[in-house]
């Protein structure tokens, strides 16, 4: 699998002081027949910053990660949040230890010892296969492994951007993966199924504000954006959606990708625009893009939230803050035309994933 020993390593190369961070990222979206999809993210990081605090949980790593010929040791967190159908156990873990990432070509694994548990995630390069597992004294208890979905969607594959000097980040991701398993959440245990999304990231930048999504849609259709954007929202300090400070901000870059399994397709659109309004105190976002004959029309419809606010020293007592806002979400409206081809909301099935809004800077 090509690219597979680069998500084992924690790259150091042009690093920024205390505003890089690397992690690995896995979204597990399981079948809820008759409700909601159930979601599961979670997450093992690291920052080099003496001190950063996520949801009040101190997580900064008062020493750099050390190499050796096997792999590099580092200070980290292991955090997830977990919708059960009905629920949002927000956080569900944030724990801080001493991790660990290792790999080649063959097989990797990231693992973090925490004050309340251990957590792991394993690759194998023969099969494209991954699992995460972890356990902590709460109760919790995780087992889920993934497999190819297809050739493409399965793949590693590599993107990123590089701004201005070392401003600039790289990642790995996983589109879509089959996957299974058995959880306890403190309610006994339950076998899982559906599909996942990972990625592994380096950022060396202060991470600004942010639109994002990945969907899986019944029929085998994906998509996904990235909007990272500077301005007012930078400024924003609350956990509150309405701000007026939500406005007057401009891009660092933008793409949208739309693949279509019925000919293997990926269509890409720079040109587009994200609203946003907000139903029951959830965001509805809205995407229009038209480029070169190519025009999407985009609903997605939130159902749950999920926040963790992510807090680091400026000087003296002063301070950065980030709200990070993931929402379980569907689409509720797609159309896309490529010339003489529809596609519609009845075409693509049903189909559900994640969007995130963050917004404040750290």
């Amino acid at each position: 699998m090509e690219h597979f020993k680069d998500i084992w390593q924690i790259d150091r190369d042009g690093e920024l002081r205390n505003r890089t961070w690397w992690w690995w990222w896995w979204l597990f979206v399981f079948k809820n027949p008759g409700g909601k999809e159930k979601q599961l993210m979670c997450l093992w990081g690291t920052r080099n910053a003496k001190k950063v605090w996520v949801d009040d949980r101190e997580c900064g790593s008062t020493e750099k990660p050390v190499d050796d010929e096997k792999g590099t040791s580092f200070q980290g967190v292991f955090a997830a949040w977990y919708y059960d159908g009905e629920k949002m156990h927000d956080p569900l873990i944030v724990d801080a230890g001493n991790g660990r990432v290792e790999g080649n070509e063959e097989e990797g694994k990231v693992t973090l010892v925490g004050t309340n548990g251990n957590y792991i995630f394993r690759g194998k390069e023969s099969g494209n296969f991954f699992s995460v597992k972890f356990k902590n004294e709460n109760g919790v208890d995780v087992y889920i492994s993934s497999s190819p979905y297809d050739e493409h969607l399965s793949s590693i594959i590599p993107t990123g951007k590089k701004y201005v000097g070392k401003l600039a980040y790289q990642m790995y991701k996983v589109k879509r993966a089959n996957c299974s398993g058995k959880m306890n959440i403190g309610d006994g245990e339950e076998e899982v199924k559906g599909s996942c999304y990972f990625q592994n990231v380096r950022i060396n930048s202060p991470t600004s504000p942010w639109y994002w999504a990945f969907l899986h849609s019944e029929n085998g259709y994906y998509l996904d954006y990235f909007v990272p954007h500077f301005g007012l929202p930078m400024l924003r300090r609350r956990y509150e959606h309405g701000s007026w400070l939500d406005h007057g901000w401009k891009k660092l870059s933008r793409g949208l990708h739309v693949y279509d399994p019925t000919d293997g397709q990926l269509h890409k659109i720079k040109k587009f625009k994200v609203e946003r309004r907000y139903v029951d105190d959830l965001p509805v976002f809205r995407l229009h893009g038209k480029e070169e004959g190519k025009e999407l029309d985009l609903e997605l419809t939130a159902y749950s939230r999920a926040c963790w606010r992510i807090k680091q020293p400026l000087l003296g007592i002063s301070s950065t803050i980030l709200h990070y806002n993931e929402y379980p979400c569907w689409v509720t409206k797609f159309e896309f035309k490529d010339g003489d081809k529809r596609i519609d909301l009845d075409d693509i099935g049903h189909t559900v994933g994640n969007c995130e809004h963050a917004w404040g800077i750290v």
